[in-house]
C-alpha cells in the first residue's frame, strides 16, 4: 500500500483539528446556547443602522446624518451608543457616552455587544461604523458551566492532535532537516557570506562565514529579518538588494553596504539574486557577501595619496608662479627685471622690421635720484621707483613692456612701432612722471629713444643707442627725451674720451681730506686742550651715528673728520681754551676755518665747519646739500655735548638736555635730526680687539688706503677701485686684520657679478668696510690723549 505524502497527512490532522470539536459539540448539545438568537437579532438591527447611515454618507448631508443616528437611537431599544469613523480618521458624528460603552480594541473583531461595520463609497472603505448594544444578561451557572465542559473536551482533542501536528510538522520544516548536509557542506566552503532569504525576507540558511561576519550563531540568525543585522548603506542607495531583488524579481549585483562590528566598520560587496518556485513565482532570494574591507581602506588611502599628491601638484604649480615671479619681476617695483626684459626682446629681435615699423626701445633714468636718496632717505627712494612703475605702467598698458634695468634706469619697448609713435610715448611717460609725481618731491625723468630701422646689429647696440639718447637728454637739461641718430652717437663718443681722460688723470694720492693732517691737527689739540679733544672725538661719534644709514659713506667720513676738527679754531686762541663761551665763539670758527682751509681741499669740510652755528633758515639757504646736513648734524652733536660734559658748568641729563634741544628747534636745530638723535641710541665705540692692531703706522696706512677707496668708489672709477682694494686687503693681511680682509673679498665678488648700473647695493659693504677703517683710525687718535676721555654713558 502506498504512503501518504507528508502534505495530505498534514491535511488530515488539520481537519481533525478543527472539525472535531465541533462535532463533538454538535453531538453532545454542549454548543447550544440563548445568545445565538440574540445575535442574530442584533446582526439584522446592525445591518439596519449601516444601511440608514450608508444612505446618509451618500447623499453628504451631515445634519440628517446626526438626526438619522439621534432617531436610530431612540428607535432601537438596546442600540446603546454610535460613532462613525471616517478613514482619514475624522469623527462624523459619536453619540453621547460612546467612548465609556466602547472598549472593543481596534484590531480585535467584532462581538455580541460591540459591533464594528465598514461603510462602503465606491468600491473604497469611506467610514467605519461602530455600535454599541446593552450588554446581554446571560445565565452565569449554566454558561459557566457549559464553558468548562467545552474547554475540557477541546483542550484534551486539541492538545492531542497539535502534539501530532507540531512533531511532524518541524521535523519537516526545520531547514536544518530540510536542506541535505552536502548542500550546508557545499555553502560552507564558499568564502563569503552566503544567506537564503524567503519571500518576507527572513533567514532561512546562512553558511559559517557569514554568521562569523555578524558575530552570531546559525541558529540565532535562523527566521531573523536580514535587515534588522545593524547595516548600514550608501546614501545613493533606497532599498537593500534583497529588498529590490524580491520586489522587482531581478537581479542586483555590485551593492557596497556597511556592517558596525567592533570598532571599525566593515564593508562588503553584496549581490543578490531572485529565487522562484515550480510555477515561478517569487518564494524568496540568494545573497552573497564578500567582505572588502581591505580593499576599502586600501581605497580609501590610495584616494587620500592621490588627494595628496593633487594638493602638492596644486603647491608646486602656486610655487612655480611664484617663482616665475621671482624670476622675472623686480622685488621692489613689480616691473619685469632685466633679465626677463631681454628674454622678452630676444622673441621679438627675428621679427623687428616690417616696413616702416621696426622695434622700439625707449631707456628711461630718473633725474637727481641719488640727489633724492640722500636727501631724503632710501625709503623714499623706493617709494619714488614704485611709483614710477605704477605711472608708466598705466601709460603703456596694452602698447609696450616696461621693465627695470638697474638702479633707476627703465626700458620700454613697443614691437612694430614707427619712431614717431616710440618718440610720442616717450613724451607721454614724460608728460605723466612730472604732472602726477610732481608732489613731495618733483620728480622728473629722461628718456632715450632708438629704433631697429637705425640699423643696430644686435639688441644690445639698439639699448646702446637708446642710452646714448638718454644721456643726452641728460645734458640737455633733463626732464625731456632725445631720439637717437648718427651724430648723436659721435657726441657720446666724443664725451666718454672727456671722461675716460679725466679719470686717467685724476691723482688719488691728493684727495681733499688727508688723513696725514688730519693725524697732525688731532695731535696738536690734544696738546692744546685734551678736554677739547675729548670732547671733539665724542661729537664725531655723535655725528656719525646720527648720520649712518643715511648719508653715502664718502659724506659719513668726511662730517666724521668736521666733527672731530670742528672746534681746531682753539689752537689760534690765546685764551682758555675749556671755557664753555669761548668754545662756541664766531671768531673761534672762523680760525678754525683758516686752519682747515691751508690744509684741506674739501670744500664740503670747510663748509660744514663754518656753518656750524648757522641757524637753520641760513643753513637751508645754502645750495650743497651735503654741506647742509653736515652743519646740522655738528650743530645738535656739538650742542649736546657741551651742554651734558665737564665743557658746561652745570652739566643737565640726557633727558634735559634731549628737552633743550627741542626748546630750539627751528631756530638754531633742525627738527628731523633732533627727532633722529633723541629716538637713537648713539655711541659708535672702537671695535673690540683693536687695541693690539691699532699702532700709528697702521692707523696712518689703512686711513690713506681708505681714501684713496671712497674717492673711486663715489666716482664710480670701476677701474682704480678694484687695485685699491686689493692694496687695502695686501695691507689686512700685513697687519692682521681678517674682518677687513672678508668684507673686501665679498665687496670683490660683488663687483664681479653687479654691472655698473647696480653699485648703489655696494654702498652697504662699503660703509661696513669705512666704519671698520675708522674705528681703527679713532682708536689711534685717543691712544694721544692725555686725559681719560668721559663716556656718554658716564654724562647721562
Amino acid at each position: 500500500m502506498p504512503r501518504l505524502k507528508i502534505t495530505y497527512k498534514m491535511a488530515i490532522i488539520l481537519a481533525t483539528m478543527s472539525f472535531g470539536p465541533m462535532v463533538a459539540g454538535q453531538l453532545t448539545g454542549l454548543f447550544q446556547d440563548e445568545t445565538i438568537e440574540l445575535q442574530k437579532e442584533r446582526v439584522e438591527k446592525s445591518r439596519l443602522v449601516a444601511t440608514a447611515c450608508s444612505t446618509q454618507l451618500n447623499n453628504v448631508d451631515s445634519i440628517k446624518l446626526q438626526m438619522g443616528c439621534r432617531d436610530l437611537l431612540r428607535k432601537i431599544e438596546d442600540l446603546r451608543s454610535l460613532r462613525i469613523l471616517r478613514h482619514d480618521g475624522l469623527v462624523l458624528y459619536a453619540s453621547p457616552g460612546h467612548e465609556q460603552y466602547w472598549t472593543l480594541p481596534i484590531e480585535s473583531p467584532s462581538t455580541l455587544d460591540q459591533v464594528r461595520i465598514p461603510l462602503m463609497r465606491g468600491n473604497s472603505v469611506f467610514a467605519e461604523l461602530e455600535i454599541a448594544f446593552q450588554p446581554a444578561a446571560p445565565d452565569m451557572v449554566a454558561m459557566l458551566a457549559r464553558w468548562l465542559v467545552v474547554a475540557a473536551i477541546g483542550f484534551a482533542l486539541n492538545f492531542g492532535s497539535f502534539s501530532l501536528f507540531l512533531n511532524k510538522a518541524l521535523s519537516v520544516l526545520d531547514p536544518k532537516s530540510a536542506v541535505p548536509k552536502r548542500v550546508r557542506n557545499t555553502l560552507d566552503t564558499i568564502v563569503g557570506g552566503v544567506v537564503i532569504l524567503d519571500a518576507e525576507g527572513k533567514i532561512l540558511l546562512v553558511n559559517d562565514s557569514f554568521a562569523k561576519y555578524v558575530s552570531q550563531s546559525i541558529d540565532e540568525l535562523t527566521r531573523q529579518r536580514l535587515n534588522q543585522l545593524g547595516w548600514s548603506r550608501e546614501a545613493s542607495e533606497e532599498d537593500w538588494p534583497w529588498e529590490y531583488v524580491i520586489r522587482e524579481k531581478s537581479q542586483k549585483a555590485g551593492v557596497k553596504i556597511h556592517l558596525k562590528s567592533g570598532d571599525e566598520p566593515r564593508t562588503f560587496m553584496v549581490n543578490a539574486t531572485p529565487v522562484f518556485d515550480a510555477q515561478e513565482n517569487i518564494s524568496g532570494a540568494l545573497v552573497s557577501f564578500e567582505d572588502i574591507t581591505l580593499m576599502e581602506v586600501q581605497r580609501r588611502h590610495l584616494l587620500t595619496v592621490l588627494s595628496d599628491l593633487e594638493t602638492s601638484k596644486e603647491q608646486i604649480r602656486r610655487q612655480n608662479e611664484v617663482l616665475h615671479e621671482l624670476a622675472t619681476r623686480d622685488g621692489l617695483t613689480g616691473a619685469l627685471n632685466r633679465r626677463a626684459l631681454l628674454e622678452k626682446i630676444d622673441k621679438l629681435w627675428g621679427a623687428r622690421n616690417q616696413g616702416d615699423r621696426g622695434l622700439v626701445t625707449i631707456m628711461m633714468d630718473i633725474d637727481h635720484f641719488k640727489k633724492l636718496n640722500d636727501q631724503h632717505g632710501h625709503s623714499a627712494g623706493d617709494a619714488v621707483l614704485k611709483e614710477v612703475v605704477k605711472t608708466v605702467s598705466r601709460i603703456v598698458e596694452g602698447r609696450a613692456v616696461l621693465g627695470r634695468f638697474g638702479g633707476e634706469e627703465f626700458c620700454v619697448v613697443l614691437s612694430q612701432a614707427t619712431l614717431e609713435e616710440g618718440a610720442a610715448l616717450a613724451e607721454e611717460i614724460r608728460g605723466g612722471i612730472a604732472t602726477e609725481l610732481a608732489n613731495p618731491y618733483r620728480v622728473t625723468a629722461s628718456l632715450g629713444v632708438s629704433s631697429s630701422l637705425h640699423g643696430a646689429p644686435t639688441i644690445e647696440a639698439q639699448i646702446e643707442q637708446a642710452d646714448q639718447g638718454l644721456y643726452a637728454a641728460k645734458h640737455g637739461g633733463r626732464n625731456g627725451y632725445r631720439v637717437w641718430s648718427p651724430e648723436l652717437e659721435e657726441q657720446s663718443k666724443e664725451e666718454e674720451r672727456k671722461k675716460a681722460a679725466k679719470l686717467a688723470s685724476t691723482d688719488v694720492e691728493e684727495q681733499p681730506v688727508s688723513y696725514h693732517a688730519v693725524v697732525t691737527l688731532n695731535s696738536a689739540l690734544i696738546a692744546k686742550s685734551p678736554v677739547i679733544a675729548a670732547h671733539s672725538h665724542r661729537v664725531a661719534e655723535i655725528c656719525v651715528t646720527m648720520a649712518r644709514g643715511v648719508l653715502p659713506v664718502g659724506q659719513l667720513y668726511t662730517l666724521e673728520i668736521a666733527g672731530m676738527l670742528h672746534d681746531i679754531g682753539c689752537l689760534a686762541t690765546h685764551q682758555d681754551a675749556e671755557h664753555s663761551d669761548e668754545h662756541v665763539s664766531p671768531d673761534r670758527v672762523a680760525k678754525g676755518v683758516q686752519i682747515l682751509r691751508s690744509a684741506f681741499q674739501s670744500q664740503v669740510l670747510l663748509g660744514i665747519v663754518t656753518h656750524q652755528n648757522a641757524s637753520v633758515r641760513e643753513m637751508d639757504a645754502l645750495e650743497d646739500i651735503a654741506v647742509v646736513a653736515g652743519a646740522k648734524i655738528l650743530a645738535i652733536a656739538n650742542a649736546y655735548d657741551i651742554a651734558t660734559s665737564e665743557l658746561s658748568e652745570s652739566p643737565l641729563s640726557h633727558e634735559e638736555a634731549i628737552a633743550w634741544l627741542r626748546q630750539e628747534v627751528g631756530s638754531r636745530f633742525d627738527s628731523e635730526w633732533v627727532e633722529r638723535f633723541a629716538d637713537s641710541p648713539y655711541g659708535w665705540r672702537p671695535v673690540s680687539g683693536m687695541g693690539d692692531v691699532a699702532m700709528l703706522d697702521s692707523a696712518l696706512m689703512v686711513g690713506y688706503q681708505l681714501e684713496r677707496v671712497i674717492h673711486c668708489f663715489e666716482s664710480g672709477n670701476l677701474m682704480g677701485l678694484k687695485p685699491r682694494l686689493e692694496s687695502l686687503q695686501t695691507l689686512a693681511r700685513k697687519i692682521e686684520m681678517p674682518w677687513i680682509g672678508r668684507i673686501i673679498e665679498e665687496l670683490q665678488g660683488d663687483l664681479e657679478r653687479k654691472a655698473v648700473a647696480d653699485w648703489g647695493s655696494l654702498a652697504p659693504l662699503v660703509q661696513d668696510l669705512v666704519e671698520i677703517c675708522l674705528s681703527i683710525q679713532r682708536a689711534h687718535l685717543r691712544s694721544d690723549l692725555a686725559v681719560c676721555e668721559p663716556t656718554v654713558a658716564s654724562v647721562r
